[in-house]
């Protein structure tokens, strides 16, 4: 079965943001599609990638999957996107900052929007 959508969100120092922007994505009404987070953890010098595998590990669904990236050096936001690019998955792909200023749910919105 194929992926509906992705979202790429390129993270530099989000380890507060992670489990927040998981749940949020969890928690989306994605029980006909299937999806994709794929965070990039763009060289952080904090926890994000241990915090970004620990919510992988203690989420999993059918149709929901976390993914993470790891950049040993920064790529700059452009580059952060263009390595979540790479491996994603979906039909229709989008991206944004890790900043948790975009709701999840708008992603979704926009998705169901463009698709149709």
């Amino acid at each position: 079965m194929s992926v509906n959508f992705s979202l790429v969100l390129p993270c530099y120092n989000e380890e507060k943001n992670i489990t927040l922007i998981c749940s949020e994505f969890l928690d989306l009404p994605l029980e006909n599609y299937i999806a994709e987070l794929i965070l990039v953890n763009n060289g952080s010098d904090d926890d994000t990638q241990n915090v970004a595998e620990k919510e992988i590990k203690n989420n999993s669904s059918k149709n929901v999957s976390i993914k993470l990236v790891n950049l040993v050096n920064n790529a700059g936001y452009g580059g952060g996107i263009a390595e979540g690019l790479k491996v994603a998955k979906g039909d229709y792909i989008g991206w944004a900052h890790a900043d948790l200023q975009t709701p999840m749910i708008d992603f979704l919105k926009l998705y169901l929007r463009i698709k149709d």
